[in-house]
């Protein structure tokens, strides 16, 4: 590193939960590996302070794993971000280049954020783990992080037919998964009450809303029904659609009259039922 021969390899720290994790990490073991390029001079103890850091907060963090990740990749990036603008008058940059690896019982999460690669390896074969598209430029190129996640042995497991999936929680099927009934069908089925149906609503709310566009308040409906309208339309755009086919990315869209209707029932929600989901979620 800085043009000195080092007898250990910088940049990798791998971390077992502490005995006070937050509750749902517990079982997270954290493996962190973290490059930086540009021109701006870090210590060795400076990365080493950096992923210390970010792990320490990772199993601080209660609630979903990939939220828990994110947040850790985002501490990375406010201590470049910060360096960079200091920097700048001097004509100094830095990016980080970060693969989070979180492994619980016999599953492996990724978080992968700037031109990185990782590669799977199970049972004579390998995936190669990149998108470019998704995982950005790198950390500390601005206040918000581009990362890419993957899960396996998921997806190879998915591709095999070795797992079978059993529910969607979506409130309608994925297109890939045409066979496999969501949650709302279940409950339909088996005459849910409406105590767990709207736990259930609001828990699950954030798959529904997926990437929301918004706009500002006291919007016209003239031109809310303009902006929805041309949305849509773009959604079925032959170059676009093909493009994101190119980039294997997934469009699903949701109208706007759909994601209101679904606002407004999540907001309706009584106080018990958003006190049970905190409790969930750990918060």
């Amino acid at each position: 590193m800085n043009g000195q021969e080092l007898a250990s390899l910088p940049g990798l720290l791998a971390v077992t939960p502490p005995r006070r994790s937050a509750r749902g990490r517990e079982h997270d073991n954290l493996i962190v590996y973290f490059m930086l390029a540009g021109n701006t001079p870090f210590s060795i103890e400076e990365l080493r302070q950096l992923m210390d850091s970010a792990a320490k907060l990772f199993h601080q963090l209660p609630g979903s794993l990939t939220s828990a990740m994110r947040k850790a990749a985002e501490s990375i990036n406010t201590t470049l971000l910060e360096s960079n603008l200091a920097s700048a008058g001097r004509g100094q940059h830095v990016l980080g280049l970060v693969v989070l690896a979180v492994i619980r019982h016999n599953q492996c999460t990724l978080l992968l954020s700037g031109p990185t690669h990782a590669v799977w390896v199970s049972e004579g074969q390998s995936r190669h783990i990149h998108d470019p598209a998704l995982s950005g430029k790198g950390l500390g190129s601005g206040q918000t992080i581009q990362a890419y996640f993957s899960r396996e042995p998921y997806h190879s497991w998915r591709e095999k037919g070795f797992v079978r999936v059993m529910m969607q929680t979506g409130r309608t099927r994925d297109p890939r998964l045409p066979d496999v009934p969501t949650l709302d069908e279940l409950m339909n089925e088996y005459k849910t009450a409406g105590g767990p149906r709207r736990l259930a609503a609001l828990a699950l709310a954030a798959t529904d809303f997926g990437r929301p566009i918004v706009a500002p308040p006291g919007l016209a409906a003239d031109k809310s029904k303009l902006l929805r309208d041309a949305f849509m339309k773009t959604m079925k755009d032959p170059e676009l659609l093909a493009e994101a086919k190119n980039k294997n990315f997934d469009i699903t869209p949701s109208g706007g009259e759909e994601l209101e209707a679904l606002a407004k029932e999540v907001v309706r929600q009584p106080p018990e039922v958003v006190e049970q989901v905190q409790k969930l979620l750990g918060q």
